[in-house]
């Protein structure tokens, strides 16, 4: 009976450090992913005023001027918009995890603050198994101009748009990547249909 007992322990006891040598390997060693993603595709967010397929690394905050020039129409007057007035964009974008961003934006002209998520539903890999990345991003905007401006019929959702986006995209080598943006937006009340508060 004391053999039987003594085989029982030895048989838990090795049992028991197989146990804890698995659960240590398993905290020091985590699993690598199956299909590792192309190295940077695109360094943005943004391309020009684009969405790209990028998103911060998980606790980084990415910093966005954009700087949005006239149009081309005066020529070398204002050297083809370069001197006109412009319009400003500034924005912050934080990735919650690798694949997925949050972000808020400002603009100077139309009063336009965004609130704005995006998220990598597929990401292209270096063996070729997935030959794509394909992106979701969606914003809401609030139109934060002054409340005349909306005219006699006005709401608080009339300040609102939306726009959201499936973004496909392909780095094909180390210089050349592609992307292809599939949108919809829609905007509660379009100035053609604003209400001019009368005299």
């Amino acid at each position: 009976m004391k053999a039987l007992k003594s085989i029982i322990t030895i048989f838990l006891l090795v049992l028991f450090a197989h146990f804890s040598m698995a659960q240590e390997q398993d905290t020091t060693s985590p699993k690598k992913p199956k299909h590792k993603p192309v190295i940077n595709p695109w360094f943005s967010s943004s391309l020009i005023d684009a969405q790209t397929s990028f998103t911060p690394k998980k606790g980084d905050l990415e910093f966005v001027i954009h700087h949005r020039f006239t149009s081309v129409e005066n020529g070398i007057s204002d050297l083809f918009g370069f001197y006109g007035a412009s319009n400003i964009r500034l924005g912050l974008n934080y990735g919650i995890t690798d694949k997925l961003m949050i972000g808020f934006g400002t603009e100077r002209d139309k009063k336009m603050q965004e609130f704005l998520v995006k998220y990598q539903i597929l990401q292209q890999s270096r063996d070729k198994i997935i030959p794509i990345s394909l992106t979701f991003y969606g914003n809401t905007c609030i139109n934060a101009r002054e409340t005349d401006y909306w005219g006699n019929d006005y709401t608080f959702t009339n300040r609102l748009s939306y726009f959201s986006q499936i973004i496909v995209s392909r780095k094909w080598n180390s210089k050349f990547s592609t992307l292809l943006g599939f949108g919809y937006a829609h905007i509660n009340k379009v100035d053609s249909y604003r209400i001019v508060t009368e005299d």
